[in-house]
């Protein structure tokens, strides 16, 4: 077995599965604050860019953009929080 699948067996002390899984963990936690920050700037620029076109406008996309970074944070903070669930308790 290559890396950690919940539920079947836990990696063995100093296996590249152990790294892999940590890896793969601090990478889902760096994402969430990423997605965040993108989804902030990408709210900004589609408010400024619309604003000028159009205040009205503005509205519809912005609020489009907010519910779906937030649906991508959420989802992805549930991901990482699902994969800490089912570590072995020695990484707890």
């Amino acid at each position: 077995m290559f890396g950690y699948e919940p539920g079947k067996s836990e990696p063995k002390p100093g296996a590249w599965g152990e790294t892999l899984l940590l890896v793969r963990l601090a990478l889902g936690a760096i994402g969430v604050p990423l997605l965040f920050i993108g989804g902030i700037l990408t709210l900004f620029i589609a408010t400024v860019v619309l604003f000028f076109v159009h205040p009205y406008i503005a509205i519809v996309p912005v609020t489009g953009l907010a519910a779906a970074s937030w649906h991508l944070i959420r989802r992805e903070r549930l991901q990482v929080e699902e994969e800490i669930r089912s570590l072995p308790p020695r990484y707890k």
